[in-house]
This record gives structure tokens, C-alpha cells and sequence, in this order.
């Protein structure tokens, strides 16, 4: 059961990396324009989205290394 659910935290923290580093690159090529053009409040917007976005990537990531850990173990529960 435990590697069960070690596989399903795995497929889910996969799905929210894709989507969270998908909306995160999107957000950094839109600071990259609002850099260039110079709009202060566009660009700060653009860096709390990132960082945020980039916080969340990374959860998703530790996400999948605690489900590979649960699917991995060689205790039966």
C-alpha cells in the first residue's frame, strides 16, 4: 500500500513540476520584456511570480523525491 501511494505522490508532484515550471518560465520571459521596457510595476509584479512560482517548482520537486523514497522501500506496511 505504502508503495501504492509512493507512485501516486510521485505521478501528482510530477504533474505540479510541469505545470509550476511551465507558468514559471512563462512569467521570466514576461519580466525579461518588462526589464527592457523599463515599467517598474510590471517588472515587480513579474519577479513575485517568478519567485513564488519557483518556490512552488521546487515543493512539487520535493514532492516526487519523498514519493520515489515511499515507492522504494522494501518494508512491506
Amino acid at each position: 500500500m505504502k508503495n501504492f501511494f509512493g507512485i501516486l505522490i510521485v505521478m501528482y508532484g510530477t504533474a505540479l513540476s510541469m505545470v509550476f515550471g511551465a507558468y514559471t518560465l512563462i512569467d521570466y520571459e514576461a519580466l525579461q520584456v518588462a526589464a527592457t521596457r523599463g515599467s517598474e510595476r510590471s517588472e515587480v509584479r513579474h519577479r513575485t511570480n517568478v519567485g513564488f512560482e519557483g518556490v512552488w517548482f521546487l515543493m512539487s520537486n520535493m514532492m516526487i523525491i519523498q514519493g520515489l523514497s515511499m515507492a522504494s522501500s522494501r518494508r512491506k506496511d
